[in-house]
């Protein structure tokens, strides 16, 4: 029987207008590494913007042509800034030293949408560059809101009504599993910042599979 509603992505965005831990620890890190493009793949409401612009010359952010819409009036007009749809990303030519994919994965219902937007990551990353991934694990907001009843697919549908969100549960294994699959990164650094699973992973290059840090 078909769904009497439909997941919007979009509807999934925080509205809270401070960045990401998981930015505003890995940021810095990346920036001393030498990455100097930054693309926040899933942009959202632009929360995790200011950050980025303090460490990256360069910011392109990504995200349907539909939250392009809603977010651009909200985009500074400044050199270094640029905004794009997904579709744009990935039809340029342009590389770029890292990309955030930060509470997105998890949003997502469809798995074929899931794989492609890592493969789009790393299809667009320089040699040796950084995927940054963020997802929640086991928080409260989520837990008491899943049920039998709003079951989709390998998550549940969030909300009510014809238009809703979607939330599937990772642990730290299944993410890491999730991005092995692509067999475009190796693990670089992992870390959890309140109940949130974070990862750095790297193109993978000449050798591959070695945890260069975190425990």
């Amino acid at each position: 029987m078909k769904k009497a509603y439909s997941i919007q992505v979009e509807n999934s965005a925080p509205s809270q207008a401070r960045s990401a831990k998981s930015v505003v620890w890995a940021a810095p890190l990346l920036a001393s590494l030498g990455a100097r493009e930054a693309v926040d793949l899933g942009c959202g409401r632009l929360r995790n913007l200011p950050v980025l612009e303090e460490h990256f010359p360069s910011v392109t952010l990504v995200d349907t042509e539909l939250q392009c819409q809603r977010v651009r009036a909200l985009l500074p007009t400044r050199d270094g800034v640029e905004l794009v749809s997904l579709d744009e990303f990935r039809d340029r030519n342009a590389r770029y030293g890292v990309v955030f994919l930060i509470a997105v994965l998890h949003t997502v219902d469809r798995p074929s949408v899931r794989k492609a937007l890592l493969q789009a990551a790393a299809f667009k990353l320089r040699a040796r560059g950084f995927l940054v991934i963020d997802v929640p694990t086991g928080e409260h907001y989520y837990r008491v809101r899943c049920s039998k009843a709003n079951r989709h697919g390998d998550g549940w549908a969030m909300g009510s009504g014809p238009v809703r969100t979607f939330y599937r549960s990772f642990d730290a294994k299944a993410l890491d599993r999730l991005v092995a699959k692509t067999e475009s990164f190796e693990l670089y650094e992992r870390k959890s910042i309140d109940k949130h699973i974070v990862r750095i992973w790297r193109k993978c290059g000449p050798s591959r599979g070695v945890v260069r840090r975190g425990v």
